[in-house]
């Protein structure tokens, strides 16, 4: 059991998470100053703070790296359109650019609902970032897909981005109880799902 009470998956769920765990909200209240006075460079640096974890964030719920870049960059593009009026502090845009991509990322599954295997998790290398080395079954890619959008929500961001229950609670607008009962119900059905699917007779080749 971990520091925060949460189980660690089983080695049925094969997820290797980032590290170290992100969120520097501090780091983004330093320069809230800056993107309200629309300092190009300030958006430079939020962009390098946060672009690999959103891409991550995003990659992980669609499993289509091409939409997940596209989302990223739409949500630093809304963000830019409306930064002077922003009045949150650096906890506040963390939430908000993660809120922003992954409703992004609702709508784009939404209108892309034709069902087809999710690739979960080709992970990730925004250019000029060194590669987070993450290696996904291919039996949970598929499994992964089959969750809700919160369960998902909360895998990635616990278990792959390495953000705490307080953390996810956080950004998705839930207590910390919540977010391990979500843990905990994705990961038991992804464990049942795998271990349905390895229980299962290979098909006879023809």
């Amino acid at each position: 059991m971990s520091r925060d009470g949460l189980d660690r998956p089983s080695r049925d769920v094969r997820l290797h998470p980032m590290s170290p765990a992100i969120s520097d909200a501090e780091h983004l209240d330093a320069l809230l100053p800056r993107l309200r006075s629309l300092e190009s460079d300030a958006f430079t640096a939020l962009y390098d703070a946060m672009a690999r974890q959103l891409l991550t964030f995003a990659n992980g719920l669609l499993g289509d790296r091409e939409s997940a870049e596209d989302i990223v960059q739409d949500t630093f593009v809304r963000f830019a359109r409306h930064a002077r009026r922003f009045r949150g502090d650096g906890r506040a845009l963390l939430a908000w650019l993660y809120t922003t991509a992954r409703r992004r990322c609702i709508d784009h599954r939404r209108r892309h609902s034709t069902h087809r295997e999710v690739a979960f998790a080709r992970l990730p290398d925004v250019e000029a970032s060194p590669p987070v080395p993450l290696q996904v079954d291919p039996d949970l890619e598929i499994a992964m897909a089959t969750l809700t959008d919160p369960q998902r929500t909360a895998i990635v961001l616990r278990r792959i981005l390495g953000y705490s229950g307080e953390e996810v609670g956080a950004l998705m607008g839930l207590d910390r109880e919540a977010v391990y009962a979500l843990c905990a119900r994705g990961e038991r059905a992804l464990r049942t799902r795998l271990t349905s699917d390895a229980a299962a007779p290979d098909r006879p080749e023809r």
